[in-house]
């Protein structure tokens, strides 16, 4: 027989058994926990979580340039962190918060919570009351995931100066491939490092993208075991700034 879900700590007013709700989000970098939770005589049970995000004041996007920001690009995400264990194993993970994520995990206890991320060249001066702020809440139910239902996936978002510059990122806990969309027809040299200096595979990503929809399994690269950085270089042919989002998909 289930057992059921029943929540803990200071968070049990806003928590159900099957949805809770953390408050809203904003800069400067806020976060929040949304929902903590443990099984009833801690017996491990299978979680279907699904995401929700609704926006509860500021503009999404920028119409104007100076709404954000005085200058360069201002990137506004919001970011996921699962906390869970069975039987003394403890895992943690990173995600996307988008709409209609789901994730399903295995657990005897779940904390999951939600983080505001702001991303920008150096030197930018924001405004960051003018920023949107958000409203993330969770759905819970008990089993796994169908075929169809929308992955976790982890993004990055990188800007590189001068043509040479790189920079290093981790592969994030669970990430199973990777795939990178540099902006406008920006050029990009993608190594992706394993352990050991020869564990280096080498391709070049470049914009506009042919395939809209790029990540899906046809154009995502799936990670070698072993591999613990995707290293991006600017390789414009022209002295321009290269942006790009690189997106990890991930087994959750």
């Amino acid at each position: 027989m289930r057992q059921p879900f029943n929540p803990l700590g200071p968070l049990a007013e806003n928590i159900g058994t099957r949805g809770a709700s953390g408050g809203d989000i904003g800069p400067p970098d806020e976060s929040t926990t949304v929902l903590r939770m443990a099984a009833h005589e801690s017996v491990a049970t299978i979680l279907e979580v699904t995401l929700g995000l609704k926006q509860v004041s500021g503009k999404v996007f920028e119409e104007d340039k100076k709404t954000w920001a005085d200058q360069g690009d201002v990137h506004v995400m919001v970011r996921g962190r699962a906390t869970w264990g069975i039987d003394g194993a403890s895992f943690d993970a990173k995600f996307d918060w988008m709409n209609g994520t789901r994730l399903s995990i295995g657990a005897e206890f779940l904390q999951i919570e939600a983080e505001y991320v702001l991303c920008h060249p150096k030197g930018v001066t924001v405004e960051r009351s003018k920023l949107p702020r958000f409203s993330p809440a969770v759905g819970l139910a008990y089993g796994g995931i169908g075929r169809n239902s929308n992955p976790a996936r982890y993004t990055d978002w990188v800007y590189l100066s001068e043509i040479g510059d790189f920079k290093d990122i981790p592969v994030p806990a669970f990430a199973t491939s990777v795939t990178v969309l540099p902006n406008g027809s920006s050029q990009a040299q993608v190594e992706i490092i394993g352990v050991g200096s020869s564990g280096a595979v080498s391709l070049t990503a470049t914009g506009p993208l042919a395939n809209v929809n790029q990540y899906n399994v046809e154009n995502a690269v799936p990670l070698f075991n072993g591999a613990r950085r995707v290293r991006i270089r600017n390789t414009n042919t022209e002295d321009l700034p290269l942006t790009a989002y690189v997106i990890f998909g991930l087994a959750l």
